[in-house]
């Protein structure tokens, strides 16, 4: 169960959805797509949503203490995003591309080699719109490789598999090379026009061509770091006589198999991550708040119950029913052209849950070290 949970199941849908692409025809592959597109999406009700809304269980239920001491992240955050908002709301019309600030700025991405001029979307709504969605993908790789990489040190303390400060770091290293990766490789795709990161529920992104030594050498970061994690942990271990369990290894196995496109870039392969990641979150959030001895399971079994379908419930009205009806009352598909707040209120949680897991996740906290190391 360890194994399937940590990315084993992944893994299995991958090796399908790689399969049928290969052994396929584009028509004949399509259908079969969109099905398991539209699976995914109903799943995310069931665990994405859910997975989201307990960090902000873990952030702010733990007292004024915990919230004071990491405000930057529990405070700043929120406030960034609805100044942020605010601005994008009020003043979405704006033209800025005439603006002698802009000019400075497009002069210096330009000196410094980024294909990027701020003001050439439609306004300024659009542009800022843009850049919440951008945060978003880069914070959302990071995280995803902060989880795998506790997800091995955890295992790895239950398995008694020995390791060093050195191949900490090496695998730390691996595991963010593939993030760094991947965030390069998509954003000259967006900026080439194709696939779905070239827009976000009609919001046109904003092209951000970066030199592609920073692509390769990104991807050469990938292999040579992959390849010390084999020889400096795996072999330098198997020689002392340990071998690590399937459940140490797939996180990090999974990871690369998702993130890094081996075979082409398929957009809605994107759609199963999330779901993986928050069904591999969730296996540690139950270790947080599960009662510690069996008769408070059997005692607190209703009180688990009606928190899992209340997580369900006010998933669904973040991600879906609230966004859209504020949407409804202001017309802002009408108004901006884009469903302003179905765009805004997720991209905020994807962020500002990156935030919160950044503080709560740590090792040296005695909360999480009690909960899940001892």
């Amino acid at each position: 169960m360890d194994f399937l949970l940590l990315g084993g199941l992944s893994l299995i849908v991958w090796a399908v959805m790689t399969s049928m692409r290969l052994f396929q025809t584009e028509q004949e592959v399509q259908p079969q797509f969109f099905q398991m597109m539209m699976a995914f999406s109903w799943l995310s009700i069931a665990c994405n949503y859910p997975h989201f809304l307990i960090s902000y269980r873990f952030g702010y239920g733990r007292g004024k203490g915990f919230i004071f001491k990491h405000w930057p992240s529990l405070v700043g955050v929120p406030v960034f995003f609805l100044v942020l908002y605010l601005v994008t709301f009020f003043f979405f019309h704006e033209q800025i591309y005439t603006s002698s600030f802009v000019a400075g700025l497009n002069s210096i991405f330009s000196a410094i080699g980024i294909g990027y001029k701020v003001g050439e979307l439609p306004n300024l709504g659009i542009e800022l719109l843009g850049l919440a969605v951008r945060i978003m993908y880069l914070t959302t790789g990071w995280h995803y490789s902060k989880q795998a990489f506790g997800c091995i040190m955890v295992f790895s303390h239950y398995h008694n598999y020995p390791i060093s400060k050195l191949q900490r770091l090496i695998w730390k290293i691996s595991l963010f090379s593939v993030a760094i990766y991947n965030f390069f490789f998509v954003t000259n795709l967006a900026a080439e026009g194709n696939g779905a990161f070239s827009m976000f529920f009609n919001v046109p992104m904003s092209k951000i061509i970066l030199p592609k030594f920073l692509e390769i050498w990104s991807l050469w970061a990938v292999i040579i770091s992959g390849f010390m994690v084999v020889y400096f942990v795996l072999y330098k271990n198997f020689k002392l006589g340990k071998t690590p369990t399937s459940a140490i290894l797939v996180p990090w196995i999974a990871l690369h198999f998702w993130w890094v496109p081996l075979f082409g870039m398929m957009d809605f392969f994107y759609l199963a991550v999330p779901f993986f990641h928050g069904l591999q979150y969730l296996l540690f959030a139950y270790q947080l708040e599960a009662p510690e001895h069996s008769w408070e399971r059997i005692k607190k079994i209703k009180v688990m119950s009606m928190k899992i379908l209340i997580l369900f419930l006010v998933g669904y009205l973040s991600f879906e029913y609230v966004p859209q009806m504020l949407d409804s009352w202001f017309s802002t598909d009408r108004r901006f052209q884009v469903m302003f707040f179905f765009v805004a209120i997720p991209v905020f949680i994807n962020v500002h849950h990156f935030f919160i897991d950044s503080v709560v996740w740590r090792f040296n906290d005695e909360t999480i070290r009690k909960k899940l190391l001892d």
